[in-house]
């Protein structure tokens, strides 16, 4: 019973049951930034459901996503960076040019189109406001 109780309070402590913190770990190590229905079905990628996941769990306010800049691959730090575009702009700014300094090949995945796009490019695209509609769709996150 006792190392039930152990187990039990050890998956509690670490997280490892955690949703959010799955999502994150995965997210971090993400293949391709995808925002958008990829292949025949235009089903969602991993990425952009770990993204989504991040977002519904309180990472609306933003916090999470200098970090997940911080630790991430190239294909993390663009699903950071959208979401700090429209949730916390004090953080986006010097991280976008960061990383169009870099500019970094991305791995990217639309529609059924898996390639790499320059980090610029999608910085731009960001800019102009592409990959907001993701925050106009209310109901996934409730």
């Amino acid at each position: 019973m006792r190392l039930l109780a152990l187990l039990v309070l050890g998956f509690t402590v670490c997280g490892c049951c955690d949703p959010t913190v799955a999502a994150y770990d995965r997210l971090v190590k993400v293949k391709n930034f995808s925002l958008g229905g990829i292949g025949e079905g235009l089903e969602l990628s991993p990425g952009e459901r770990d993204f989504r996941v991040l977002l519904a769990s309180g990472g609306r306010e933003g916090a999470i996503f200098p970090k997940l800049y911080r630790e991430g691959n190239d294909q993390a730090k663009m699903y950071a960076l959208v979401a700090m575009h429209k949730l916390d702009t004090k953080h986006y700014f010097p991280l976008a040019a960061e990383m169009s300094a870099q500019n970094p090949i991305v791995a990217t995945f639309f529609l059924c189109l898996e390639g790499g796009q320059p980090a610029r490019e999608l910085i731009e695209e960001i800019n102009k406001e592409h990959f907001d509609w993701i925050f106009r769709v209310e109901t996934w996150w409730r």
